[in-house]
């Protein structure tokens, strides 16, 4: 009888103690902000909390951008995510640790994202869509048109498995750097086609840098290495290219005036210096050499 009481009374503490195990689990942080300009939050169970640079997130927040925003992202496995306005992703799974390999599941509700894969195996959720990855750079873009849901993946780095969200279509296509597919509700992913470039403008300006933050001291050398690692990319050269773009319009634009045009300049022509006349080269004559001549002279008295 003592030990039934024993373990009766051990019963409800060992509860106790795996649910605030699972708790601890479920609520590590995985991540945090590291840009963010305009506003985002933070849903964390029943409560919404404003985002800030270098706010935490955990493995089960949900994260929300409001119109004109851009936040910034970055992992624990150096995944580097970027959404843009209106936008709503789920940290829906993070198993990650040194030394093993490690998984992390997304779920992009709605909006564009651009992703630099860490080192874990990396999968991203839409509503029509699964994207399976590893190392690579993916842009993602879920809309809708006439109330139907569509997700558009453009494929920038490295291979995308790309197949329907509902595991009963059957079909998967895999995409290389540019290249792009579009997947509707309840079809197989069609054959993957080159992206436009328009196409790629769009995802490099729905998802760039935020250079116009003020908070941007946040930033990790992490999160810039990844960014700088995916430069060869069609979306981070074209970033550049703008910068350099828009760099070479001011100093033109200094040059030129308020105007717009600059004035043409009058041409000054230098002054015509004086001839001289020339001398006739002078013209040495050889020299006579003088010819050989005995003399004898005669000594008197030989």
């Amino acid at each position: 009888m003592i030990f039934k009481s024993m373990i009766r009374s051990a019963v409800p503490f060992l509860l106790a103690t795996l649910t605030i195990g699972n708790a601890y689990g479920a609520d590590q942080q995985v991540g945090r902000f590291v840009q963010l300009r305009g506003t985002a939050t933070i849903e964390r169970g029943k409560s919404k909390v404003p985002a800030r640079v270098k706010s935490e997130i955990l493995s089960s927040d949900t994260i929300t951008t409001s119109s004109n925003s851009r936040a910034k992202l970055l992992f624990i496995d150096d995944s580097v995510l970027t959404l843009s306005d209106n936008s709503r992703l789920v940290v829906k799974e993070f198993i990650y640790s040194k030394g093993t390999q490690g998984k992390s599941v997304f779920n992009l509700l709605d909006g564009k994202m651009r992703s630099v894969v860490g080192k874990t195996r990396f999968e991203v959720h839409t509503p029509t869509a699964v994207a399976a990855a590893r190392g690579t750079v993916i842009y993602f873009d879920v809309s809708r048109v006439n109330n139907q849901v569509f997700s558009k993946v453009i494929c920038l780095e490295g291979n995308v498995q790309i197949r329907n969200s509902v595991s009963t279509v059957a079909g998967q296509v895999t995409l290389t750097p540019g290249t792009m597919v579009i997947v509707r509700a309840n079809e197989p992913p069609p054959p993957p086609a080159p992206a436009p470039r328009a196409e790629l403008d769009n995802a490099r300006r729905a998802t760039q840098g935020n250079g116009n933050s003020n908070e941007n001291s946040g930033n990790s050398g992490n999160s810039g290495s990844q960014e700088g690692a995916s430069s060869g990319s069609g979306s981070t050269g074209g970033s550049s290219g703008e910068n350099s773009g828009a760099a070479g319009g001011s100093s033109q634009t200094g040059s030129t005036g308020g105007s717009g045009q600059s004035a043409p300049l009058p041409m000054i022509t230098a002054p015509t210096a004086p001839s001289i006349p020339s001398t006739p080269p002078i013209v040495q004559q050889p020299i006579a050499q003088p010819r050989r001549v005995n003399i004898n002279i005669g000594v008197p008295g030989q």
